[in-house]
């Protein structure tokens, strides 16, 4: 083309054109600065840029327009089309005429149809780190190139390379930046919205958080939580609308949620868009469509409130630009919704938790109003309120519970069977300092003897064949407590030592075990048995009887403080008349004179069971109980025999005999009852003539104690006691 300019020039106007596309830090800059360096430099009248995109492999061209113009881009060239497959695959300069390149490259002159090819020349745009395309000098006029020109050309080739990726650095740098800053806003919405809605326990708080941030960040005028209740299969919504200058409108509805506009969300779980004419469409049967509509809002979006893969609700929300809901934005709200989701759950389950809470305050009410009620209950009945009577004997019982009760002495409680002795000891536990603490009971006669040591004092492990586990015993649950021996005489003579030291030296010893264990237990014993006649003839230890009678209490019998029978014979009627929701008011004179002439061989307890009797076949409010069924229910009856029968043993004088141990003998230095001697004779007579009828035998099917209908060992027990011998029988008759 000959030179346009000297070297020295040449090399000055390559510096000015690489000091002025230095300046352009982006890609568009960048091409306006290339426009206008045909002008510049004279050797071509366009410049175009063909850049690689790795992604997709393709090239585009950036194709100038009339001589100064701007650029056309087009894209999806391939690389090694047209000249591309010298410059680009070969990295060397491709020049050609006009006609040969319309010649050899139509397809990709056609892209040319504003520029006039006389000369075409492209350069690969290459630098030291990477290929980045080619570029394109074309002349209008038909020229050519000498070395020189080639040599500049690929100079500022080497410019323009630089300045590229130079812009595309700055253009990725500025697109990283965006990103970050996209990711910092996109953090900083959800980071605020978190904070606003995860400390809200109450939904109504919840909402109103929620409808603001999202309001503020996302511009949505509109904004609805709708919940699901599984129990009713509804929907129940709460909606706040921000309407300008006017402030928000807050709204609340219910419904099927079959017919809720979201109900597709609980089948699909992903959002759902509602453009303009689905709402109107959904607006006729849907109030909150209405609105929206009416309102003049384009498009509503529903994002799923997804827990465990279960829809707990939808996220309902509105605006009046069409285009609100990007991609980007239904993104980021289903980030939201999850955040929302928590707090929902939360909210529901402080509202499950404040509501048992309250349930269960209520109730702790209402059971410390029966507990204060029990309590009471139970201080009267344990303080007194079952040992029921007036009479000069029960008095002087309760006196000297009264005096031995706040001491902790050992008290021995004797006295027939069905006197009462377990109420008694309850009695002065209640009434003594260890009160707070339990009364552990033990009947010594119910366990049976090889597992009575276990029970009392405790076992090891592997102590024996079955102590799979180690386990306390009565005396150490006893502690700091009282423990209570009922039927003391019945244990065995082998166990009474270890029970005379616990009660000596306070301290146990478990089955298997060797180590001590302190207990801080005070002892109540009873017993119905003559532990003074089984002490002589050694069937119990000396010494531990006098341990346990420290403080004797002996319970007089019913029959011995008969004025007490009405009063407990009314109390057991009324009990049992309540328990049974009978309305039983009184007792007929004829009855109450029959109680009052037996002799209660069983105590309060045979009496309480002939009442409860009587209440059940009571009919109406007046208490009766015939003597026929008194006597049936006593077995004997009251009336005396006939000189011929042979009838159960104390059938005039002392009925249930055959349940009724031994009573106690009188205390010494009393006298003897007039009534009870002439009790004692009828009931030897009767012996006598039974045995007489039996020849003697007392035991079997056919002997005595099947005839008299007791038990074979207590009628040898009240034989001892008359001084009856089978074998003096025969020298009696």
């Amino acid at each position: 083309m000959g030179e346009a300019h000297s070297l020295a020039e040449r090399y000055e106007l390559l510096l000015d054109v690489s000091e002025i596309l230095e300046l352009n830090r982006d890609l568009n800059s960048l091409l306006g600065a290339l426009c206008d360096l045909p002008a510049s430099i004279g050797l071509f009248d366009y410049v175009n840029l063909l850049l690689y995109d790795a992604p997709t492999d393709t090239m585009t061209l950036f194709s100038q327009g009339d001589v100064g113009g701007g650029y056309a881009r087009i894209d999806g060239l391939a690389p090694t089309e047209g000249p591309g497959q010298v410059v680009w695959a070969r990295q060397r300069p491709f020049v050609c005429s006009g006609e040969e390149y319309r010649r050899h490259f139509l397809k990709i002159a056609a892209l040319r149809r504003n520029q006039r090819v006389g000369l075409y020349c492209q350069m690969p745009l290459t630098t030291s780190q990477r290929r980045l395309g080619g570029v394109e000098f074309i002349s209008s006029r038909p020229t050519t190139y000498d070395e020189d020109d080639l040599t500049f050309l690929r100079r500022v080739a080497s410019v323009i390379a630089i300045s590229v990726e130079n812009a595309l650095i700055g253009e990725m740098r500025q697109m990283e930046e965006e990103r970050l800053r996209g990711e910092r806003d996109h953090n900083h919405i959800l980071v605020e919205v978190t904070n606003a809605v995860i400390s809200k326990l109450k939904l109504e708080d919840l909402v109103d958080e929620v409808s603001r941030s999202i309001h503020r960040f996302f511009g949505v005028d509109f904004v609805s939580l709708d919940l699901v209740d599984p129990a009713t299969a509804t929907i129940k919504s709460r909606s706040v609308y921000f309407q300008k200058g006017l402030g928000p409108v807050w709204g609340s509805a219910q419904g099927p949620l079959g017919a809720s506009p979201m109900a597709p969300l609980f089948e699909t779980k992903a959002p759902r868009i509602l453009a303009r004419a689905d709402l109107g469409a959904l607006a006729r049967g849907h109030d909150q469509m209405t609105l929206l509509t009416n309102a003049g809002f384009q498009v509503a979006c529903g994002i799923p409130l997804l827990s465990a893969g279960h829809v707990l609700g939808v996220l309902t929300l509105a605006s009046r630009e069409r285009d609100k809901f990007t991609d980007y934005n239904i993104g980021l709200l289903g980030e939201v919704a999850s955040r929302i989701c928590i707090a929902v759950e939360n909210a529901l389950a402080y509202g499950e938790i404040s509501r048992l809470k309250d349930q269960l305050s209520r109730e702790n009410k209402q059971l410390a109003k029966e507990r204060y009620y029990l309590e009471e209950e139970i201080r009267r009945t344990e303080d007194f309120g079952d040992i029921i009577g007036i009479s000069p004997a029960i008095r002087g019982v309760l006196e000297q519970v009264e005096l031995v009760a706040d001491s902790d002495s050992t008290v021995l409680i004797l006295g027939e069977t069905g006197t009462g002795k377990e109420l008694i000891a309850r009695a002065i536990h209640m009434l003594s300092q260890r009160k707070k603490r339990t009364m552990i009971k033990v009947n010594c006669a119910a366990i049976p003897s090889a597992l009575l040591e276990s029970d009392l004092f405790g076992h090891e492990k592997g102590a024996f064949t079955g102590a799979i586990a180690q386990k306390s015993g009565r005396f150490e649950l006893a502690d700091r407590g009282t423990l209570f021996l009922d039927e003391v005489g019945d244990i065995p003579i082998d166990l009474q030592p270890k029970l005379l030291r616990a009660l000596q030296e306070r301290e146990i010893e478990r089955v298997g075990g060797h180590q001590p264990i302190p207990v801080d237990v005070r002892m109540i014993a009873a017993t119905n048995r003559d532990l003074t006649g089984m002490v002589e003839k050694r069937l119990f230890r000396g010494d531990l009887y006098y341990r346990l009678n420290v403080f004797p209490i002996l319970i007089p019998p019913l029959r011995e403080r008969r004025e007490d029978i009405p009063l407990m014979a009314d109390y057991f009627m009324r009990k049992t008349a309540r328990k049974m929701n009978r309305a039983i008011e009184a007792f007929s004179a004829e009855t109450m004179d029959m109680l009052l002439n037996l002799p209660w061989p069983g105590n309060v307890r045979e009496l309480q069971n002939v009442i409860e009797r009587a209440v059940i076949l009571t009919k109406g409010p007046v208490l009766h109980l015939p003597a026929t069924e008194l006597r049936h229910h006593l077995a004997p009856s009251a009336a005396l025999p006939s000189e011929d029968a042979v009838i159960p043993l104390r059938a005039a004088v002392l009925p249930s005999a055959a349940s009724a141990p031994d009573p106690l003998p009188p205390p010494a230095g009393s006298s003897p009852n007039p009534g009870d001697l002439a009790g004692e004779a009828i009931e030897r007579d009767q012996i006598l003539r039974v045995l007489r009828e039996t020849n003697g035998i007392v035991g079997g099917p056919r002997g005595a104690a099947a005839h008299l209908g007791m038990k074979r060992t207590t009628l040898l027990s009240r034989m001892r006691r008359l001084g009856i011998s089978p074998k003096e029988v025969d020298h009696r008759a």
